[in-house]
């Protein structure tokens, strides 16, 4: 990682700055006593073998005893700091980066993988704990305390303090030539560590497939595969960390002997009394010590190097960048599409180019076509799952990036085609999207979707759906998202497939349900209900106000049924070939 890089890393932490200032105090403060402690040595060492005043020794042994109390204290400060930097970073980086995943949307993050976000947040900012709680201060500690017992040993004397200050100065250099190779297979590390981790997840996810295609052994002998090139990659690595910490002990430790060795040099030239002999061997001690730490706290830090990077190209991720509001007056629900143009991320293709779409309030608009001609690309940028790289969608004649979260979301509601139900009763997830609901609001949809088998033991909104609505089957929980939307009572709905899993005559009771809720709607003075459907049935199609026939991005065809099946083209074709497979079967 270079320098410009490892900088960035390091801003990860500016919340805790204070934290992390207080944390090199306390490691100063730490090794002040190890400071004191050598002087102390050395006054005992010098009181009993050079100047023999022995009544000095109890009154050093009482200080030096003070010393080893004061030090646990200063330890245990030490790691409830640390505790308090991690939780701090850890806290902040987790929600920069969940509000980061909501500004992107899904359609930013569609290169990603889920188990691989998952272990970011978790285990990649835990490795941030040791980084931020031990390894950054520790380096302001290792400078300073270098600088400070250098300059003791320099007033012991200049040429012992060179040496000893040249010898600390070139220990970090050897170490820091592992750094490269260690920091990249950290980095591929993590990136093997994520794979595995959004591997687990495919497969638990997946699990019942897998069972239906057998494929629970191959799939089971591939995923060893992974955790052993993990297992084999991260032995390798520790190899590397630990000759690494091999050398950096050698070099340190070589440090003091040659501070020793010039020191008895200098006394036998006469330069230096011999008393100063144990001053200059216990204190140079002190000047590598700081080293030792530094290389012990990078050891348990460096991951959070590899981790705080991929955290860093989460977070420098474009966001979905708003605008400025146009006007403060009412918003209409007209949705007009003008010359959108929208490529995926790390594609080339585009899957909508030069679309244009007017739908007035109070339409039932269709749109359909082939897979794969961007349908549903058209409903996640309507709802701002992301943002056209050209042109501007606008509801009411506000562009929706000038509309807040709130406002666009009190404008349109969405049921998709694999709708999400969570864990408890029917009332919980009607009520999670319109609190203000009634239950016999609740009660009045739930019947005129046909829900009323779910009653099975009392009120049907205390009948509990399971978790991701597993009690329920896939037509019910599409027409109970359905009837959810519907409470929310937008002035825009937006069914993608959300009928796929309903047979002819339940999805034909839907449309009439959506009918009669536009048809009230408009008697009772309201905004009138927008519908647009994207369909695969032409059936939902035929009594459409509005058909838009899709391909390749854009818009190929537009008109009611009637009037596309009497032209004979596109729509046509598509009609005829859904007619003729309702007959073979």
């Amino acid at each position: 990682m270079g320098v410009i890089k490892k900088r960035r890393v390091i801003s990860l932490g500016r919340t805790a700055r204070l934290s992390i200032g207080l944390a090199a105090l306390i490691g100063l403060l730490l090794n002040g006593t190890y400071v004191v402690q050598a002087y102390l040595f050395s006054e005992i060492f010098t009181a009993l073998f050079v100047s023999g005043r022995l009544e000095r020794i109890f009154e050093l042994l009482l200080l030096l005893g003070g010393i080893l109390l004061v030090r646990p204290v200063v330890l245990l400060l030490r790691e409830i700091n640390v505790f308090r930097v991690g939780s701090r970073v850890k806290s902040d980086i987790r929600a920069s980066v969940i509000r980061k995943l909501r500004d992107v949307g899904p359609f930013g993050l569609s290169r990603g993988r889920s188990g691989a976000l998952q272990s970011t947040l978790t285990d990649g900012t835990e490795y941030l704990e040791p980084y931020f709680g031990r390894y950054i201060p520790q380096l302001f500690v290792s400078v300073i305390m270098m600088v400070l017992t250098g300059i003791l040993m320099i007033a012991i004397d200049p040429v012992v303090g060179l040496v000893t200050l040249a010898a600390a100065a070139a220990a970090p250099l050897i170490p820091v030539l592992w750094d490269r190779t260690l920091t990249r297979r950290g980095y591929n590390n993590w990136e093997m560590y994520n794979t595995l981790n959004s591997e687990v997840i495919d497969s638990m996810q997946g699990m019942t497939t897998l069972s239906l295609f057998n494929a629970v052994q191959r799939r089971r002998s591939e995923m060893n595969d992974s955790a052993q090139g993990l297992f084999r990659t991260t032995m390798h690595q520790m190899k590397i960390s630990l000759l690494r910490s091999g050398i950096n002990t050698f070099v340190v430790l070589l440090g003091p002997a040659c501070a020793l060795l010039t020191a008895v040099l200098r006394i036998d030239a006469g330069v230096l009394p011999i008393s100063a002999a144990f001053w200059v061997l216990f204190l140079s001690f002190e000047v590598f010590r700081p080293l030792l730490d530094l290389a012990s706290a990078w050891h348990f830090g460096y991951m959070g190097r590899a981790s705080g990077s991929v955290i860093l190209e989460i977070l420098q991720t474009p966001s979905l960048k708003n605008i400025p509001k146009s006007r403060v007056d009412r918003l209409g629900s007209d949705i007009v599409f003008d010359e959108v143009s929208y490529t995926y991320p790390d594609t080339e293709r585009p899957v909508l180019e030069g679309f244009s779409l007017s739908v007035p309030p109070g339409t039932r608009a269709a749109i359909v076509g082939e897979s794969g001609c961007g349908k549903s690309t058209v409903i996640g940028l309507l709802t701002r799952l992301a943002d056209p790289q050209q042109g501007t969608i606008t509801i009411g004649g506000e562009d929706l990036r000038a509309l807040t979260e709130g406002e666009r979301t009190a404008l349109v509601s969405l049921v998709p085609q694999d709708p999400v139900l969570f864990t408890g009763t029917i009332r919980d997830n009607l009520a999670m999207a319109a609190p203000g609901a009634s239950d016999d609001e609740m009660r009045t949809y739930l019947s005129a979707l046909g829900l009323d088998a779910l009653a099975v033991n009392g009120d049907i909104l205390d009948t509990s759906v399971g978790e991701r609505g597993a009690l329920l089957s896939g037509g019910q929980r599409q027409r109970l998202c359905i009837a959810r939307a519907l409470l929310r009572k937008t002035p825009i709905l937006i069914l993608d497939e959300a009928t796929s899993s309903l047979d002819g005559e339940t999805e034909s009771l839907v449309h009439q349900v959506l009918d009669r809720v536009r048809e009230e709607r408009s008697r009772g003075g309201g905004a009138p209900l927008t519908v647009v459907m994207v369909t695969h049935r032409l059936s939902a199609a035929e009594t459409a106000d509005a058909v838009v026939v899709m391909d390749a991005g854009r818009i190929v065809e537009s008109g009611t049924h009637a009037d596309l099946i009497g032209t004979g083209g596109r729509y046509a074709a598509m009609h005829r070939a859904a007619t003729k497979r309702l007959v073979e079967l």
